[in-house]
């Protein structure tokens, strides 16, 4: 049986999957590493499923949380760019 902790990894196994395939194709691709700082959007919406009561029940959204906005134009407008020392 599996460790019920390793249980809300299942749901990453299929993007990680995607991940390696994209990469594996004949293209030359580049991974940057960001800081949750400098993707304010990316930190909400990992929280947003980190915090979420029932993983099974995720639907995708049809447009943007409205308290997500004011990340967006901010990370689109790069305002925020932090770096770590």
């Amino acid at each position: 049986m599996q460790d019920p902790a390793l249980q809300p990894y299942e749901y990453v196994a299929p993007v990680v999957d995607c991940i390696k395939e994209l990469r594996a194709r004949d293209w030359s691709v580049t991974f940057k590493h960001v800081y949750r700082e400098g993707n304010q959007c990316a930190d909400y919406m990992a929280k947003l499923g980190a915090n979420s009561m029932n993983m099974e029940s995720m639907e995708p959204f049809e447009k943007p949380p409205d308290s997500l906005l004011p990340l967006l134009k901010s990370d689109a407008d790069e305002e925020t760019r932090y770096t770590r020392a």
